[in-house]
């Protein structure tokens, strides 16, 4: 399963405050295998373009795999995955 989790913004989460994004203009996408569907985890990935209006990748970054539990939009922000 994939999903889009963003539009296409420059800003990230840095020690649970939002901050610019030194590496710029990205989308944010999660999927799950079959595996981690069913143990309730994933991994989320960031395609990063030359900007806002530019949907051609350049780069992807991938987080290690994350319970779906984990915190977003801030640790305070009582929002989860």
């Amino acid at each position: 399963m994939v999903w889009i989790s963003s539009d296409i913004h420059d800003t990230t989460t840095i020690d649970s405050k939002y901050a610019k994004d030194p590496k710029g203009w990205h989308g944010t996408f999660v999927y799950k295998a079959d595996d981690q569907e069913e143990r309730e985890f994933y991994v989320a990935s960031h395609g990063y373009t030359s900007g806002k209006e530019d949907f051609t990748l350049k780069e992807a970054t991938h987080t290690p795999e994350k319970q779906n539990r984990t915190p977003r939009g801030g640790r305070r922000s009582g929002k989860i995955v």
